[in-house]
């Protein structure tokens, strides 16, 4: 039941990510894809870890593991934003100089 609630969360947040980028017109290569990819399996399995954690009791590592996987989490989402903020200067640069 959790990886069909993770499923349809993560489906629905591609899904939005997939218009944005879309309806902004920008290009995003195939490593940003295969980093996003990463990093939503990251985001699922730490989700999975705290819940399966604090359903069996064990709330000291669902904290450890919040703690963690968190900080993880949130350093991977920092480094994909840094990479796409660069990349974005980079192409404003571009139009800019044309």
């Amino acid at each position: 039941m959790y990886l069909l609630v993770l499923g349809v969360i993560l489906g629905i947040m591609g899904t939005k990510a997939w218009e944005y980028k879309n309806n902004k017109g920008m290009e995003i290569s195939k490593t940003l894809y295969v980093l996003g990819g990463l990093w939503l399996a990251w985001v699922m399995f730490t989700v999975m870890f705290i819940t399966i954690n604090i359903g069996e009791g064990e709330t000291r590592a669902a904290g450890l593991g919040a703690l963690i996987f968190g900080g993880v989490t949130l350093l991977g989402f920092l480094a994909i934003r840094w990479f796409y903020n660069e990349k974005k200067l980079k192409n404003t640069s571009k139009s800019i100089e044309a």
